[in-house]
């Protein structure tokens, strides 16, 4: 990937991990990486950076080494192909930027130069909100919601230990400028020149 980043947004579900990857892509040109899940579809999901496969064929995928990083979460799989290397290649496109678990950013951090990760956490440990986005949602079904609800607290505690420069935010949305111009803040910080579209 030569000079360009790679950056890693780490935290639990319903964080806004997606949606500050899409900002990166609209308005700094990031590429999105491409994340193979065997979960049921959202509604809200970017059919570009997201395909669908069932259990046999992702484990075929592991076997094949096709991950640069992969994890379960409940009773699905999730994971980053290699193949999002090569959406990079575009000349005025500065990295990527992948959305990952606690247990994915170490698996990145070692397959991946230029890694720069970035926790996203809610504001004051605050994980009611976090419940209220994934019900109002309404594209989780209670049983996943529930699972969901149960890896919260154990994957804010895992996010926390990778101790990576950490972004708080908050279920109101004037908190997400803040935290994207934090988020734009940290990847200067670690050297990298990136501007607006």
């Amino acid at each position: 990937m030569g000079n360009k980043c790679v950056v890693v947004f780490v935290g639990p579900s319903g964080i806004g991990k997606t949606s500050n990857a899409r900002l990166l892509s609209r308005r700094f040109n990031f590429a999105r990486s491409i994340c193979i899940t065997t979960s049921p579809p959202w509604d809200d999901d970017d059919e570009e950076c997201c395909r669908y496969v069932d259990k046999v064929t992702f484990l075929q995928m592991i076997k094949r080494n096709q991950f640069i990083e992969w994890d379960q979460y409940g009773d699905n799989f999730y994971g980053t192909t290699w193949e999002s290397i090569r959406l990079c290649d575009k000349p005025d496109c500065p990295g990527l930027v992948i959305c990952s678990s606690p247990a994915g950013y170490p698996q990145i951090k070692s397959n991946l130069e230029n890694v720069i990760g970035i926790s996203l956490l809610p504001e004051s440990g605050d994980i009611a909100w976090l419940n209220k986005k994934l019900k109002d949602r309404g594209t989780n079904s209670p049983d996943d919601i529930e699972v969901r609800t149960k890896i919260l607290e154990s994957y804010i505690h895992e996010t926390k230990n990778l101790e990576l420069p950490t972004v708080y935010l908050g279920y109101e949305p004037e908190t997400w400028e803040r935290a994207f111009t934090e988020i734009i803040e940290i990847i200067k910080q670690a050297g990298f020149k990136i501007s607006d579209r």
